[in-house]
């Protein structure tokens, strides 16, 4: 068992799509969303030392040899299947994660676990770097559920699967040639895996959250009542009218001072009969007009 992403090909029964409850979908779309910069591509890249916790590309990311096999490896998930770019190998791998993903969540379901972000992405990440491990008989999902039998939770029951995920359930042996099939290497790996993972996980609750904008206002107008509206443009054609003048002031001589008292009495008699006549005489539109639910 290749503790190495590039050394294992998934058989057909390993890379058959199962078909999940829509929650599960839900949630496996939102691990996945962004392609290369999905939560997924950022956490298995951080534990490959592709990536930083926060997703920035190491130069590991644009070409690699892998120490295990000597192989290129290129891209987030250390791909060596052939790829032209970084960014072709981050696509294949994440198609070819994404149901293995779901193979993962099939057998959990199977076993009545709800596995959490922790240990979904430790899942995917074993997945990536050495799929037998993950995905066959005796793999992650079986020792986790015997963790979660004994007591054991959060990180411990991470580390604990993941270390005896490379026993050959026949044998009973380690097999991770990879690394050297040892344990005290095998567990060394896996937890300083999961303590990256740990770390973008973090990285991504910290991370800035796009800004909603609150909606806009309408316009107050659009929100009154057809009747007020009415109103409204009845009274302001009416002030739009031109009213007749009903004073014209008479030339004075230069020299003459005006009356105080003739001038206030002008000016308060300028409401004159004749203004009244002429702003009864506007035309002003009908009730039916202004009451438009009548």
């Amino acid at each position: 068992m290749a503790a190495s992403s590039g050394n294992f090909t998934p058989n057909s029964a390993l890379s058959s799509t199962p078909t999940l409850p829509n929650q599960e979908q839900d949630i496996e779309a939102r691990l996945f969303e962004g392609g290369s910069d999905s939560l997924v591509a950022r956490a298995v890249g951080s534990a490959e030392g592709t990536r930083n916790p926060d997703g920035h590309r190491n130069p590991a990311y644009y070409g690699h040899v892998d120490p295990g096999n000597g192989v290129w490896n290129l891209g987030s998930f250390s791909y060596q299947h052939g790829a032209s770019s970084p960014e072709e190998a981050d696509a294949k791998q994440l198609a070819r994660l994404r149901q293995q993903a779901q193979v993962l969540q099939q057998k959990a379901i199977a076993r009545n676990l709800e596995l959490t972000l922790e240990e979904r992405l430790n899942g995917i990440d074993l997945a990536n770097q050495a799929p037998r491990a993950a995905l066959s008989r005796g793999g992650y999902i079986d020792w986790l559920e015997q963790a979660h039998e004994m007591g054991m939770r959060g990180s411990d029951a991470v580390l604990w699967a993941r270390t005896r995920s490379f026993l050959d359930p026949d044998t009973s042996k380690w097999d991770a040639p990879g690394l050297g099939n040892n344990l005290h290497r095998i567990s060394s790996d896996q937890e300083r895996r999961l303590l990256a993972i740990a770390r973008a996980i973090e990285a991504d609750r910290l991370r800035p959250q796009p800004v909603q904008m609150p909606p806009t206002q309408p316009e107050v107008a659009a929100s009154q009542p057809p009747q007020e509206i009415a109103e409204e443009e009845a009274i302001a054609r009416l002030f739009a009218q031109e009213v007749p003048p009903t004073f014209a002031p008479t030339s004075t001589p230069d020299s003459a001072q005006p009356d105080p008292e003739v001038a206030t009495t002008t000016l308060d008699d300028a409401t004159s009969p004749s203004t009244v006549d002429a702003i009864l005489d506007l035309d002003l539109p009908e009730e039916a007009e202004l009451d438009s639910g009548s």
